[in-house]
């Protein structure tokens, strides 16, 4: 879908579906990341204390969940002005960011108990998410993942694609901090 513009022909790559199929992979792993952290703290997303946990967002927290928040906004402006072919992008962008940045940046954060419940609580809102943003691209993927976290966590609806679509919070949108973040990502 998001390999060219609307009218244009494409020829198949098989180089583009390899890096699709790797960055795929990469979610995958992000998932199987959740349900090994909840095992380790053994609590389920369910069981956190959502409040609490808002109390104590450190800044890698707040960026992921504003990086979120303006994924949904745009993927939703993109479905409203039918620019499908850039729908892929929003949602990639987005699971690669939870990978690469954020799973990076609190990789010494979640020595401490209480931090591990602020970051299962960060990872399972992102991929809750992203599933329901994948899904009208990539079904049959988002919908195994949906599977897996169903089945570990005890998830009541039966499909991510009965999910309602997501809607933005503008309170947790800082683009300030992104573009920070953004800087301090092409500088390293």
């Amino acid at each position: 879908i998001g390999g060219a513009n609307p009218g244009l022909d494409l020829n198949y790559n098989m180089e583009d579906t390899k890096l699709k199929h790797k960055n795929i992979g990469v979610l995958w792993n992000v998932h199987n990341y959740i349900i090994q952290l909840s095992r380790e703290i053994k609590k389920k997303p369910s069981e956190l204390d959502e409040i609490l946990i808002k109390n104590m967002l450190g800044v890698e927290d707040r960026y992921m969940l504003s990086r979120l928040n303006s994924s949904i906004k745009e993927e939703t402006s993109f479905f409203e002005k039918y620019a499908i072919n850039e729908v892929p992008w929003v949602v990639e962008r987005l699971f690669l960011d939870l990978s690469r940045t954020y799973i990076q940046l609190i990789r010494d954060k979640i020595s401490a108990n209480e931090e591990k419940e602020v970051v299962l609580y960060v990872l399972y809102r992102c991929i809750i998410t992203i599933l329901k943003l994948l899904a009208p691209i990539a079904p049959f993927v988002s919908e195994k993942i949906y599977q897996n976290l169903k089945e570990e966590f005890r998830l009541k609806e039966e499909s991510i694609h009965l999910f309602d679509w997501p809607k933005e919070d503008a309170k947790e949108i800082d683009t300030k901090l992104e573009n920070k973040m953004e800087m301090i990502g092409s500088i390293i």
